[in-house]
């Protein structure tokens, strides 16, 4: 039996339909090796996500060996609860319907395309103030104390793949103790952590035709530091500003949302200070980690050379919200 006959039977048995009324299609997936289909019925238009061992993919990582019932409990848990505590107009977490050992069911993001796809292509990308403000409460929420939220091995490994600097070109001395000193931010468990959602990037970022916003795939979730969901963010948006320096919107939309985050978030504005510095690691990350052809492979080698200078000389340099728009046009523009 095929997998998508497979799925058609579970799906069926799970919602009390008849399996003939189901289609099952492929859908695109990430670089992490789960298997997505697109589910439609009578009355409904879901997203099945099945999780697989990391040893049975092909992937370009080599992550721990965390089942695939943990990522499933962690991404099913930290999604409900996102959905609970954000509540934004123009912001959607889907629902999740039905959850399998390996595998749930959620509503599908009707007409959504992600928002990488609208900043590759210069497309205008929507509702800066709306996404910043629902980041922010995600990070407000109070977190129950339990292993699911608080540890997450695959979001350790990924922060140290991230902040590792053997294969990025051009750094000095200095820049490499600014990368140990930032990699040790992120570790240095205290207060200030909170619920993060651990892949904040433009492929888990959904655009509707409405313009309507959907976050997905919690998988990498845990208790962090915000400025890396933030930078995680931000980068590629700046990625897209130094592609682009026509679209003067970019740089905009990143200004509109770090102020909406930084009103509506309870965190004080000092964990911003390193924001800068986070970003640059996440724009050189893009071009030399594991996953780098599915981000930046395709951009021009002017391009790519360009990311790569601008990315270096932004470490170490300090975030001021007050002059950000100032900030922005010099550390993006050319010297």
């Amino acid at each position: 039996m095929s997998n998508m006959a497979k799925v058609n039977e579970q799906v069926a048995d799970a919602l009390h339909i008849d399996s003939g009324v189901i289609e099952v299609s492929p859908h695109k997936s990430g670089v992490w090796g789960n298997i997505l289909f697109e589910i439609e019925a009578p009355k409904c238009h879901l997203l099945y996500k099945e999780f697989l061992p990391f040893t049975a993919v092909e992937i370009a990582y080599n992550p721990p060996n965390i089942t695939p019932e943990k990522r499933l409990k962690t991404s099913v848990s930290m999604q409900n609860f996102a959905r609970n505590n954000v509540h934004v107009i123009g912001v959607e977490i889907p629902k999740v319907i039905v959850e399998f050992p390996r595998s749930f069911l959620m509503d599908y993001i009707e007409e959504g395309l992600d928002l990488k796809y609208f900043l590759d292509n210069g497309l205008k990308i929507y509702n800066p103030k709306a996404l910043g403000e629902a980041i922010a409460e995600f990070h407000n929420s109070s977190v129950p104390k339990n292993d699911v939220i608080e540890t997450n091995e695959l979001l350790l490994y990924k922060i140290g793949i991230q902040y590792c600097t053997d294969l990025i070109d051009g750094l000095t001395d200095q820049h490499r103790k600014i990368y140990k000193q930032l990699y040790s931010e992120l570790l240095n468990f205290d207060d200030s952590f909170v619920p993060i959602h651990g892949d904040f990037n433009g492929k888990n970022i959904l655009i509707d035709q409405s313009g309507m916003l959907g976050i997905i795939d919690f998988e990498h979730s845990g208790m962090g530091k915000c400025v890396y969901d933030l930078s995680y963010f931000v980068a590629e948006v700046v990625i897209a500003a130094i592609i682009r320096p026509e679209k003067i919107s970019y740089r905009q939309y990143i200004e509109k949302f770090l102020v909406a985050y930084v009103k509506k978030s309870k965190q004080l504005e000092s964990e911003l200070d390193s924001l800068w510095s986070h970003v640059a690691v996440q724009m050189l990350y893009r071009l030399t980690g594991p996953s780098a052809y599915a981000w930046t492979k395709y951009f021009s080698t002017e391009n790519l050379d360009k990311i790569n200078r601008i990315g270096v000389r932004m470490i170490g340099c300090n975030f001021v919200l007050s002059d950000i728009s100032n900030e922005l046009k010099i550390l993006i523009e050319e010297l």
